[in-house]
């Protein structure tokens, strides 16, 4: 008996001290986190050295500590991006010496060898020795498919991802399964173009999510992906039943909370099957419930009835009673813009760029304002969901759109600049730019812009053959270089929405018609060499299109490399 007590009462006090170590290693973290945000990197490195010391040996380091400085916004500080970097890579090395074995020390140096070069050679190497060094830990593949992703490495990022449901399975680590198919169905939602619905990878790994998902909530947000990917297809009907579907499954005391993610894209759906009425019984639904400031979806159904001046009160109103939060003022600018009162939606998202509105919430981590901000326009703003990260919306490029819409070039070229230089990897800002630099008088300037961004282009479209971005940006660069027969490729291989509106008025000013197009797509096949890349691209296009001679289709498989 004495010695079960003895041994309950060790176990006790090494929780104990368990707990402690875990608490003390947050504050130190947070202290960490805190300090680099804000530049002080004295005070910093005097937090990371008792983090080497609180931090379980196995482990080298804190691997929260890790992978949050793996994180790119943790270079959003007060400090140049460079100064940034160098920094990070000697607390790199410092944690490579103090734990060889440690995956997490991997991950970091792989994280920052991708800021260098994404997707280079360097972090490949780095993520190899993490997953080396793994030994099955599941967080290891997922922040390598984090990584990746991040750097355009689509399928390397697709593999961690299905390395780390797997591992996750053979743990029956539920929690785990379901994080893991969300993400394939994320990493599938921003870069495949799925040809029907019965293809579509994004639906196969959502229905996966949510046969294991028990939380409401969780599984509501499933549900917005799904109907998202039917909204895609402009069947927007279909969509709607999904959203419904997601709300009667709800238990009664989530049904309040669930209104509150529903309401938008359920309204938006009934809208682009064109339901008013279906659409004012949700948002009278919605009311009864308690949700707060519902005038933005009545201005909406007020535009589609075509009741302009009742829509824009009603948007003034909601203006009136917002939260103040940068989501929801840039939900009320981008319905002035979509509205047509682009003076009004710059008004409004002016301030949101000069950081008069308040952020979505208080935030300890090491993520700017402007970052949290936009990560939570893109979660919960917009429908459909956004088919790519390097079409990611922010108040910058809403901004410069809308003083395009003004024929204000110059004050679009600023905005674009300001994403160029906070995402200098990102090809298709870079497009944008080049954009308005040549509308603004600047072809010099745009020339070498565009070709930069054509490079990297056509190595992301390795990754992601299918990706509505890239093919846009690419129609963009050839429109702009007068080659309107790979401009209307480009263009023609965007299937899926948010784009194919922008596609179809683009493809209008290359005075081309369907006809005119196949008819010198096929003669410019003609002029290129058997095993042109280009000519096998568009031989493939015409096939599937329908349209290639019997002697086309048989160039074009003759042209495929033999296995």
């Amino acid at each position: 008996m004495k010695l079960f007590i003895a041994l309950v009462g060790a176990l006790f006090i090494c929780s104990i001290l368990l707990a402690a170590r875990h608490w003390m290693l947050m504050r130190l973290h947070a202290a960490f986190s805190v300090s680099v945000a804000e530049g002080d990197l004295d005070e910093a490195n005097y937090y990371f050295d008792r983090l080497m010391v609180w931090a379980p040996k196995r482990f080298g380091l804190n691997p929260t500590l890790m992978l949050a400085s793996i994180d790119m916004r943790m270079l959003a500080s007060v400090q140049p991006k460079e100064r940034m970097l160098s920094y990070f890579e000697q607390l790199a090395s410092r944690a490579l010496a103090k734990a060889p074995n440690s995956p997490y020390s991997y991950l970091l140096a792989a994280g920052l060898a991708s800021q260098r070069e994404p997707g280079g050679e360097t972090c490949r190497d780095y993520l190899s020795q993490a997953i080396a060094a793994a030994n099955r830990d599941v967080m290891v593949y997922r922040q390598a498919g984090h990584i990746q992703m991040a750097a355009g490495m689509y399928r390397d990022s697709m593999r961690y991802f299905s390395l780390f449901k797997n591992i996750a399975i053979i743990h029956r680590n539920k929690e785990a399964i379901i994080e893991a198919n969300g993400l394939l169905a994320r990493l599938y939602a921003q870069i495949e173009a799925a040809p029907s619905m019965a293809e579509s990878q994004v639906i196969k790994h959502i229905d996966s999510v949510l046969e294991l998902e028990e939380s409401d909530i969780e599984r509501v947000k499933a549900y917005i992906i799904k109907a998202n990917e039917y909204a895609r297809f402009h069947m927007f009907a279909q969509a709607a039943e999904v959203l419904r579907e997601a709300y009667s499954r709800c238990e009664e005391d989530s049904k309040a909370a669930a209104m509150v993610l529903l309401v938008h894209p359920l309204v938006a759906s009934l809208l682009g099957s064109g339901d008013t009425d279906g659409a004012e019984k949700v948002v009278s639904a919605a009311a009864s419930l308690g949700t707060a400031n519902l005038d933005i979806e009545r201005a909406y159904i007020a535009h589609s009835r075509q009741q302009t001046e009742k829509a824009q009160k009603l948007l003034k109103s909601a203006l009136a009673d917002s939260d103040g939060t940068a989501a929801t003022v840039m939900k009320i600018a981008m319905a002035y813009s979509r509205f047509g009162n682009a003076t009004m939606a710059i008004a409004l998202l002016e301030q949101l760029a000069s950081k008069k509105i308040a952020p979505p919430e208080e935030s300890t981590t090491v993520l700017s304002n402007s970052a949290v901000s936009e990560m939570s326009i893109n979660d919960t703003v917009f429908f459909p969901f956004e088919p790519c990260v390097f079409g990611l919306r922010s108040i910058n490029s809403e901004l410069a759109r809308c003083y395009e819409q003004q024929q204000r070039y110059s004050d679009a070229v600023i905005e674009w600049r300001k994403l160029v230089r906070k995402y200098p990897q990102n090809p298709v800002c870079k497009v944008e730019l080049a954009n308005a630099l040549a509308k603004d008088g600047h072809e010099a300037e745009a020339a070498p812009l565009y070709r930069q961004a054509e490079t990297r282009l056509m190595d992301l479209l390795e990754q992601a053959p299918s990706c509505p971005v890239f093919h846009f940006a690419l129609g963009d660069i050839y429109r702009h270089d007068g080659d309107n027969v790979l401009a209307a490729f480009h263009y023609k291989m965007v299937v899926c929405e948010p784009y194919t509106e922008r596609t179809s008025k683009a493809f209008g000013t290359l005075s081309l018609s369907n006809a005119q197009f196949h008819e010198q797509v096929a003669k410019r096949m003609l002029s290129m060499s058997a095993d042109s890349d280009a000519k096998k691209s568009l031989a493939m296009f015409l096939a599937v299109h329908g349209q290639a001679a019997k002697k086309d289709r048989q160039s074009s498989l003759e042209a495929k490399p033999q296995t």
